[in-house]
């Protein structure tokens, strides 16, 4: 068995020691993940990995003296997933990269980073009967087990009582697994929510991992947010991490990840470029992992101030302002999504709703900016002096400046490309 880290540290060539590192520095699950380094690379290895899972334990009796114990068989199951190979590659042309050296380095860290992407959500969402060419992830994994639980609570209208019951199904669902889970694997969507219910049962959810990292958790269990759509939905999923649970599985020899660059003395103008990370996940006890499905169903696509209020945690605007601001910022959007390319990062819903909700909370933050600023001017005369305002000094109030702020905003929900419609 092998850690990426190790991997990285045993790997002959520089290039993919910083290839990994940057992997693992990157994403928690890829560096927390054990992986079982068994398979050949050297063509005698169908990419396949078969294992043994108990479905029924043995059990243990008391006996009577001068009896013999009673015998116990446990259930086996045999399982066989499938090992696939994650890659990118890319070109570019020897005179780009000469013109444009930054160019270059973006193809290589967007390269780490569509297989970060890819790993997560197919670690999973993975179904070889969608993808053949992929791994089946844990969602198929858990399925009709007795780990596999659907949330009866409404999150979206979230009170007390409605985080109460929250977190009562949360204590049940833990409690079915083999012992306390590693991590939670979550959307962005699903980690502001558990932030919102914490805050109104006055729990404390956030600690320090060991490089001083702002970790958010639940009940010491910490949560990982997989970004860029690689959880689309709300549910919540649990794992024991480690070769007795929820492991990874790739080559033995070191050969789990490659990185090619390309050669630019070669004849040719453009050139070509891959990484390739060979990649599967196995669940070697039914009860090491587990998911809670549809936590928090129910989004308002045309948020809410309670909405706004308890699943954005805003506070920037007052409820008697929450109409006028949320037909603003729902104008801003529209005109943005007329004139540019606006993508969401995950559920599309949850995505508009909570951009709304970024989108509200910045305009009135630069309002009040502005008002700061109009403060700030004194006239005698035909003498005018500005001042430095609390908030206004140090923000960019032009058109422009607030364009760029109200971008930034929406940037962690939605992708907006600028460039020209086709």
């Amino acid at each position: 068995m092998i850690t990426l880290a190790e991997l990285a540290t045993n790997a002959d060539g520089k290039l993919v020691q910083g290839f990994v590192n940057e992997i693992i520095t990157d994403s928690y699950l890829l560096s927390a993940l054990t992986f079982d380094d068994c398979l050949n690379s050297t063509g005698t290895s169908d990419l396949t990995y078969t294992y043994k899972r108990v479905k029924t334990p043995m059990e243990a009796k008391f006996r009577a003296l001068n009896t013999e114990p009673e015998k116990s068989k446990p259930e086996i199951e045999r399982v066989t997933t499938q090992v696939a190979i994650l890659s990118d590659a890319w070109n570019m042309d020897r005179v780009a990269k000469e013109a444009a050296s930054d160019l270059y380095e973006l193809h290589l860290v967007e390269s780490k980073n569509a297989i970060i992407r890819k790993f997560n959500a197919t670690i999973i969402g993975g179904d070889t009967t969608v993808d053949e060419n992929g791994f089946d992830g844990l969602s198929k994994a858990v399925t009709g087990t007795s780990t596999d639980f659907t949330s009866a609570v409404d999150l979206d209208a979230l009170e007390k009582a409605s985080a109460l019951a929250f977190a009562e199904e949360m204590d049940n669902f833990l409690s079915a697994l083999m012992r306390d889970p590693d991590v939670l694997l979550v959307s962005p969507r699903m980690k502001v929510k558990i932030n919102a219910i914490c805050r109104i049962l006055g729990i404390s959810n956030v600690t320090m991992d060991s490089a001083g990292h702002r970790v958010s958790a639940w009940d010491g269990i910490r949560i990982e947010e997989l970004r860029d759509g690689a959880l689309k939905t709300n549910d919540i999923y649990a794992a024991c991490l480690g070769m007795d649970g929820f492991h990874g599985i790739t080559l033995k020899g070191g050969n789990a990840v490659s990185v090619n660059l390309p050669n630019w003395e070669a004849p040719g103008a453009v050139k070509t470029g891959d990484a390739e990370f060979v990649c599967g996940c196995a669940l070697k006890a039914r009860k090491a992992a587990g998911v809670l499905r549809q936590a928090g169903r129910i989004v308002a696509t045309a948020p809410t101030y309670r909405y706004y209020r308890d699943s954005y945690g805003g506070t920037a605007v007052p409820e008697a302002e929450w109409a006028h601001r949320s037909a603003r910022a729902a104008a801003w959007l529209a005109r943005t999504e007329a004139l540019s390319t606006v993508t969401p990062w995950g559920d599309p819903d949850e995505c508009r709703a909570m951009a709304l909700c970024a989108l509200a909370d910045k305009a009135a933050e630069l309002d009040a900016a502005a008002e700061d600023a109009e403060g700030s001017s004194v006239s005698v005369g035909s003498v005018s002096t500005s001042y430095d305002a609390t908030r206004g000094g140090s923000i960019d109030l032009s058109p422009a400046g607030r364009e760029r702020a109200m971008l930034s905003a929406v940037s962690p929900w939605l992708h907006v490309y600028l460039g020209v419609r086709l």
